[in-house]
């Protein structure tokens, strides 16, 4: 994850003022794995990226239309958890 946000924001270079120019998006399912999770969260309060958590079924299934309507032009990792 952190190495297709980092990809992204040099792709997209820096912004006047320091930032940069576009933030990186992740979409994550709402049963990804804790420690995924926590990590998204830690860089999205560093301002490194932001997320969204795709809600899942009452089987635990993520909806593919979910993930569709989640992604956004700044999208550039979708994760999902096989199994745990």
């Amino acid at each position: 994850i952190y190495g297709a946000v980092m990809a992204a924001r040099a792709r997209w270079g820096v912004a006047p003022g320091g930032g940069c120019a576009r933030t990186p998006h992740v979409v994550a399912s709402a049963v990804e794995h804790p420690a995924i999770a926590a990590y998204l969260r830690h860089l999205e309060q560093q301002g490194l990226l932001t997320f969204t958590e795709v809600p899942v079924t009452k089987e635990g299934l993520v909806e593919a239309e979910a993930i569709k309507a989640a992604l956004t032009p700044d999208t550039v990792v979708v994760t999902l958890m096989h199994s745990n």
